[in-house]
């Protein structure tokens, strides 16, 4: 599979070729500012331009935070707005392939031939942009949604939760969030005949019901229902703050059972597109956190690992110095997988996590269990060097460690102490648990690091280092796991010679300590450090690639 790719700079896409349609990886970035050196005859920017209808229909449907969720097939004909669509950097983009081939795009402007070919042309790699109504044919591929309508009366819903024919926490929903004074509002609409949203519901395979949106106030509807909170903060009807559903007349509780809340169903014909809709639906009310978004996005057997670690590990409550809500253990646990390879880090972290969630999707069994045991063995084993307060920063003001949990002195911790052994740790807990409180407290780029912008590369990179560095010379530096990431000094003396070419940056490198060895395949994708895998790299390269 020939994959041509675009850094731009919110990020990179990819296009491949499957039989006679083109693919835009699942994956690829949009810019957030699209099409900036495109004017149209009006003298607007991006609107009116035949650019416009494949983004907005693509950014619409299938992505997340500008980031494709699926791969899209497109015909030949639409090959050129989508490629333009993404950055529209000017007459030449810069979509090259493994072999270093690229492709040109004809600025619409200078186009004279609308319709002339459409397909790259293998000769000159020359593509040509095409009418607006050729995008907007594209949207026929677009997939159907079957869906019914039914009022469903608040006793009935409570009736369908009670008996299991509604699933209020579908895999991809988040937790019960909605406050007392919010649902009770709810209760004070319904009584004074406010509309209330529709919920959208879809229709599972054994019958059941499982909730795409509306799920907070039909659990409110719910939960006030089987008398579990009180009405509190009313305005209107301020004479029933304090009552439960049972203290009210029968009048009242007559009203509340028989109000109907209008119902979209998804039905099983569009089972599959539920965690599309989801996504599309909760963009646009209460936002999600991003992890709950990846929950929806991503399931996946490694996310179903993020939800077992967070829900069975005993530890983390104890570290973490909080409650989980909203997925945060999720979301801490994904990090220290998204940073063991922190050479890689993309330009920020959210990025970084959503591309990692990307890969690691659909790991097989035995990954998911070496992922597993490994996270939990890390965390068990730094709450025995470190203590409680392992994750918390220094607070030079009061002269003590705070508790509070710190993701930057998170990462710093945990990833440094993933590249060794466990016993080696237990074996020098009191030296190193020593030094890194020392650290903590009187390095000034340690807290530079974890203080302030803590998602640059550098100063994700520059933490981990100092805590890496730390450890390795009370233990010495052979003492990583199984030596299996770093190199052999021998291995960087046999490759190195005079006159040797930078694989990163293609110029040479002079002398043998201005390098360092680098995975050919990278060690996060399965590359064995041995000689037949290794490259050099001057350092610098190393360090920012």
């Amino acid at each position: 599979m020939d994959v041509f790719t675009y850094k731009h700079r919110d990020g990179e896409a990819y296009i491949y070729k499957n039989g006679n349609k083109w693919v835009i990886k699942k994956g690829s970035v949009f810019a957030k500012e699209p099409m900036p050196n495109f004017i149209s005859k009006h003298g607007e920017h991006g609107s009116s331009t035949n650019l416009m209808p494949i983004r907005n229909k693509i950014l619409t449907l299938y992505c997340v935070n500008n980031i494709l969720q699926k791969d899209y097939e497109i015909n030949s004909s639409g090959l050129a707005g989508a490629l333009v669509s993404f950055d529209a950097a000017g007459v030449k983009s810069r979509w090259k392939n493994k072999e270093g081939v690229s492709l040109s795009v004809i600025d619409p402007r200078k186009s004279t031939n609308k319709f002339e070919n459409n397909v790259i042309n293998k000769e000159n790699g020359v593509i040509s942009m095409i009418q607006e109504k050729e995008l907007i044919e594209d949207d026929k591929d677009t997939r159907r949604v079957f869906t019914e309508k039914k009022d469903f009366p608040l006793s009935t819903i409570k009736e369908m939760f009670d008996d299991g024919d509604i699933i209020p926490q579908p895999d991809y929903q988040r937790d019960y969030v909605m406050d007392q004074k919010q649902a009770s509002k709810l209760i004070e609409s319904v009584l004074m005949g406010i509309p209330v949203p529709t919920v959208y519901l879809c229709e599972e395979l054994d019958g059941t019901h499982s909730i795409i949106d509306g799920q907070q106030r039909m659990t409110s509807f719910v939960k006030f229902l089987k008398n579990e909170f009180s009405l509190k903060g009313l305005e209107e009807l301020s004479e029933l703050n304090g009552k439960y559903f049972s203290d009210l007349d029968k009048n009242m509780q007559r009203n509340i059972k028989t109000s109907t809340l209008n119902s979209i169903i998804l039905t099983k014909e569009s089972q599959e597109l539920k965690y599309e809709i989801f996504a599309r639906l909760n963009q646009g009310s209460i936002r999600l956190t991003p992890q709950e978004l990846r929950n929806c996005i991503y399931r996946g057997t490694f996310n179903n690992m993020l939800e077992d670690i967070a829900k069975n590990n005993k530890t983390l409550q104890t570290l973490f110095i909080e409650n989980n809500t909203r997925k945060k253990y999720q979301e801490y646990i994904l990090r220290f997988f998204a940073l063991r390879n922190f050479n890689d880090y993309s330009s920020s972290m959210l990025k970084t996590m959503n591309l990692y969630m990307v890969d690691h999707q659909n790991d097989n069994e035995k990954n998911i269990e070496d992922a597993r045991r490994l996270f939990n063995s890390k965390i068990d084993i730094i709450k025995q060097v470190f203590g409680n307060l392992a994750f918390c920063a220094y607070d030079r003001t009061k002269g003590q460690f705070m508790n509070k949990f710190s993701g930057s002195v998170y990462d710093s911790i945990i990833i440094a102490c993933s590249m060794f052994d466990n016993h080696i740790l237990m074996s020098h807990a009191d030296m190193i648990r020593r030094q890194v409180e020392e650290l903590k407290k009187n390095n000034l780029d340690y807290q530079d690091y974890t203080y302030a912008a803590t998602g640059s590369k550098d100063r994700v990179v520059g933490r981990i280092m100092l805590i890496y560095n730390t450890i390795s010379e009370i233990v010495g530096k052979g003492n990583t796991v199984n030596s299996q990431r770093n190199f052999d000094y021998d291995i960087k003396e046999r490759l190195f010679n005079e006159g040797y070419i930078c694989s990163y940056c293609g110029n040479e490198i002079l002398k043998i300590e201005d390098a360092e060895v680098d995975h050919i395949i990278p060690y996060s994708r399965g590359g064995n450090t041995t000689e037949d895998n290794a490259q050099l790299l001057h350092r610098h390269c190393n360090r920012t690639k």
